[in-house]
């Protein structure tokens, strides 16, 4: 996936002030300087998504992370450089035009619902997940990360009806089944018999505690964890 004409798309989201800027790594610096709504971008801060898609050889791969300043961020980011694009997300002016920004824990919110979004969507797809943490949600007021949650929830709707985005819901799953690892213990006081069955994904290094395994429920961690 890669942005023709200019090489890049910046999109407002209707009724959030949040705006996307996706554009191809590659061109990156020559996009940044011949335009102009583009560098304005750059000097904001927000969350940002890496993507490429598979090949017949390769698994696909996103890379979801924060900075307080895309531009620094990215002047020296070699892990940009093995990306196909990239997505910026980032706060839009207000209707005087001034300038505005994510909050600390605006951002901090933002990029753990987008981990866990994009971690639940790679699993047993042929896309590696290459967050080696979850990241946590915001210690901020209840209101910002309900507000940050409707802010996700329009950013990837629009990442998925107007950019896009090859990585949804409906994208296959790998043909391939996934290992089950069970295991189970009585509990001696209780009398009570505990099971646990996981799913483990080999690609992403990544595991689900499956509902039941062979009409036998999980009954030691709540399912989906």
């Amino acid at each position: 996936m890669k942005f023709s004409g200019k090489g890049y798309s910046i999109l407002p989201i209707t009724g959030r002030a949040v705006a996307i800027l996706g554009l191809n790594c590659a061109d990156k610096s020559a996009i940044r300087s011949n335009n102009l709504d583009v560098k304005e971008t750059f000097g904001r801060s927000g969350c940002y998504i890496f993507l490429s898609e598979p090949t017949e050889s390769k698994p696909g791969r996103v890379y979801v992370g924060q900075t307080r300043y895309f531009d620094a961020r990215f002047n020296s980011y070699k892990r940009l450089n093995s990306f196909e694009v990239v997505y910026l997300i980032s706060r839009t002016p207000d209707n005087k035009g001034i300038s505005r920004n994510f909050s600390e824990a605006e951002i901090q919110h933002l990029e753990f619902m987008l981990i866990d979004h994009f971690k639940e969507l790679c699993f047993h797809r042929n896309y590696i997940f290459e967050n080696k943490q979850s990241g946590t949600g915001t210690v901020g007021l209840p209101s910002v990360a309900a507000d940050i949650s409707a802010d996700a929830v329009a950013i990837l709707s629009t990442l998925d009806s107007s950019f896009g985005f090859p990585l949804n819901s409906k994208t296959p799953k790998r043909a391939m089944s996934l290992p089950i690892i069970t295991s189970g213990v009585d509990h001696k006081k209780g009398g009570k018999r505990y099971r646990l069955a996981v799913e483990r994904d080999p690609l992403n290094h990544l595991y689900k505690v499956l509902k039941a395994h062979n009409e036998r429920p999980s009954k030691a961690i709540a399912h989906d964890n």
